[in-house]
C-alpha cells in the first residue's frame, strides 16, 4: 500500500520553494506550504499541488518571531499526522 510522503516546504509561495512543491506534487504527497505573507502565491502553489493530485495545507508564519518555526512544525504535524521531509 502506498503511503503519503508528508512534506513541509518553507517559502513555498514563490521561487525555489514553489518549484519544489510543483515538482514533487503527486497523489502520494501531502504538503504544508509556508509563507510569511504572500497569500496569493501560497494559494497558487496549493492549487497547483491539488491539481497534480496531492493534498496541501497552507500556513503563514514569520520566522523573525520567537517560537514561530516550532509552532509551524507543530501545525504541520497536526495537519499531516507526521513529517517526512522538511524543505
Amino acid at each position: 500500500m502506498d503511503t503519503l510522503k508528508k512534506i513541509l516546504v518553507t517559502g513555498g509561495a514563490s521561487g525555489i520553494g514553489a518549484a519544489i512543491c510543483r515538482r514533487m506534487a503527486s497523489r502520494r504527497t501531502c504538503f504544508v506550504v509556508h509563507t510569511r505573507r504572500n497569500r496569493e502565491g501560497l494559494n497558487k502553489t496549493v492549487a497547483d499541488i491539488e491539481q497534480a493530485g496531492g493534498v496541501a495545507y497552507s500556513e503563514l508564519a514569520d520566522f523573525s518571531k520567537p517560537g514561530a518555526s516550532r509552532r509551524l512544525i507543530g501545525r504541520a504535524v497536526k495537519h499531516m499526522g507526521g513529517l517526512d521531509i522538511l524543505v
